[in-house]
Parts: structure tokens; C-alpha cells; sequence
């Protein structure tokens, strides 16, 4: 007791107030060491990161974390991995480069009042964009070759553009989007098909990527691939009813027409294949009328134009009058 006194006197007034916070201090940790000598694990706790207004979370190093708790029996008592909440909270980063976030006990929501020892793993690296909306047209994808001899034509998309929404880094790369590859094996004829699945855009980020509408409806024209030819001074011949002995005139009696069809049978076609000829059905004795031109072509080959297009027949019972006009 004699050196205790000693000591007190020694020290004077603020020497004794320093040694009483000291005490203090380490009553206070002594006791904190007792209430929250328990500790526990609670693992795969999922990990919550908020990104800015209007950004999006690209990617993350770990979606969930492990934390090892110190606290009373109670404390440790209430807690379990749905309780415990982890957010790291990105609302002022704004900014495409990645983020590294060390966790802290800021990060943790739990019940009761545990501390929070380690987080494994400790850090987290995350990469944010801003979120961006563009519009572009849909390409037709197709598989396989048509038969030879035809060919497909400009199709018709409907609805022809798509909103894609989505990282904004991303959406700048994106021109177009594709359909699911339609086969055109066999196919010889214009077909439509509904409901055709759009293929979503690949790359960095693709799977935060909403597209509206996610399906269209196609047309894909398939026609026969063609070849155009003109002969000039076709003759036309004279179509008259059976059992009718007149005599005709047609004006102007021959005619340049021009056909089309597979380049293979327009390249080897001759004028001598083709037989023009207008019809006298209807038209009485000594009379006169205007008829088409119309003509007897080779099989897959047809008449796009004639010039003229009409001529006139004058019939008559007596001899051959030649009069007639364009």
C-alpha cells in the first residue's frame, strides 16, 4: 500500500488521469474479450452490388463470400447465411474501369450485434457501364443452297429493326442482328415464315442485352433465275374459226418481240421458235377489228413484250384487201 501511495504521489493530477484511461481501456477490451470470445463461419453468403442510376454490373470477381463473426452466444445465436446481407455499394463510381472493393463491416447487414473477423475472399473486383437503348435492322441468315436455276430475292422482315438495350460499350459495336439460319434447300417458291427467333448479340456483356421483339416474321421471295432476248420481224399468222373460208389481211404483219426465261434455253433460242399470232374469233366477214399479239413459245419461256402489242385483222368474203393500220 505504502508504494501504491508512493506512485500516486508521483504521478500528480495528470499522470493519475492517464493511468485511470489506460485502466479503463483495458477493462473495456477485457470485457469485450469475454462478451465476444464465440466466433462462428456462415459461407456462401451471396454478394449484392448496387450499381450507379441507370449502369449496369458487367461482372463480378465472386458472387458470394464467406465471414467469420466474433460475438456474444446470443449474437451468433441469430445469425444464419439468409440473414446475413452483403452489398457493396458502387452508387458513386461512375466509371468503366474496374473497381476494386476491399469488404468491410459497412458491407454487412446481420442481426444482433456480431463483428465481423474476415471476409474470404476479401476483395471483390467489379466492372459497371452505363446502360444505353440504340435501334438496328434485322439481316436474314440462311443455310444451305437454293436448286440451280433460282435465285432469292431482297426478303421482308417485319418488323425490320429491333430495340436491343443494354451495355453501352457494347451496343456501339452492334450493327446488325441476325435471324436463326433458314434453310433453303429445295426451295423454289416464295415462302413466309412467323415467329423466327432472333440470335442474340455475342461479345463482352452480351447476357445484360434485353432485345424487343425477340422474334420476327420473314418473306423470303425465291424466283427462277432469268434471261431476257429480242427478235425483231417475227411474223404474225392469223387465228380463224374453223370452217370459216375468208380472206384476211393483218396489219403490220410481223411484229419484235422480247422473252424471257432460263439463260440456258434464251441463249439457244431462234426466231424460228417462235410463232406469233393473232385471233379473228369474233370478228364478221367484211369487217375489221383490233386483236392482241399473243404467242406460241417453248416450254419456261414466256413473252414479256411485243411491238406492237396489237394489230389490226380485216376479213373479208371476196379477194385479199390489204388495209389496215397500226
Amino acid at each position: 500500500m505504502k508504494i501504491l501511495k508512493t506512485i500516486h504521489d508521483r504521478l500528480g493530477p495528470r499522470g493519475r488521469t492517464l493511468l485511470l484511461s489506460v485502466a479503463t481501456a483495458v477493462l473495456v477490451w477485457y470485457g469485450l474479450q469475454v462478451m465476444t470470445g464465440f466466433g462462428t463461419r456462415i459461407t456462401e453468403i451471396p454478394v449484392t452490388v448496387q450499381p450507379p442510376p441507370g449502369w449496369l454490373v458487367l461482372d463480378a470477381s465472386t458472387r458470394t463470400v464467406d465471414l467469420d463473426f466474433l460475438g456474444t452466444r446470443e449474437d451468433l445465436r441469430l445469425l444464419n447465411r439468409d440473414l446475413v446481407k452483403v452489398t457493396v455499394d458502387l452508387r458513386d463510381h461512375t466509371d468503366t474501369a474496374p473497381f476494386v472493393h476491399t469488404f468491410a463491416d459497412t458491407d454487412i447487414n446481420a442481426p444482433g450485434m456480431p463483428i465481423m473477423k474476415r471476409a474470404s475472399p476479401g476483395q471483390i473486383t467489379v466492372r459497371v457501364d452505363r446502360q444505353a437503348t440504340k435501334q438496328v435492322p434485322v439481316r436474314l441468315d440462311t443455310q444451305n443452297m437454293l436448286p440451280a436455276g433460282y435465285e432469292q430475292k431482297a426478303p421482308v422482315i417485319t418488323p425490320a429493326t429491333v430495340q436491343l438495350t443494354g451495355p453501352e460499350k457494347l451496343l456501339a459495336t452492334i450493327g446488325t442482328v441476325s435471324t436463326q439460319p433458314i434453310d433453303l434447300d429445295g426451295r423454289i417458291r416464295t415462302f413466309t415464315r412467323r415467329g423466327v427467333r432472333l440470335v442474340p448479340p455475342a461479345g463482352d456483356g452480351s447476357a445484360h442485352i434485353r432485345m424487343e421483339p425477340s422474334a420476327v416474321t420473314l418473306e423470303v421471295p425465291i424466283v427462277e433465275r432469268s434471261a431476257t432476248v429480242r427478235f425483231e420481224d417475227i411474223p404474225i399468222g392469223l387465228l380463224c374459226p374453223p370452217g370459216q373460208a375468208l380472206a384476211a389481211s393483218v396489219v403490220p404483219d410481223t411484229a419484235a418481240v422480247t422473252v424471257k426465261g432460263p439463260p440456258e434455253l434464251v441463249n439457244s433460242l431462234l426466231a424460228s421458235d417462235i410463232r406469233l399470232f393473232a385471233d379473228a374469233t369474233g370478228v364478221a366477214g367484211g369487217s375489221s377489228a383490233m386483236r392482241a399479239v399473243h404467242a406460241d413459245l417453248p416450254d419456261r419461256i414466256s413473252l414479256l413484250q411485243s411491238e406492237p402489242a396489237q394489230v389490226r385483222i380485216q376479213l373479208s368474203f371476196g379477194e385479199l384487201r390489204a388495209e389496215g393500220e397500226q
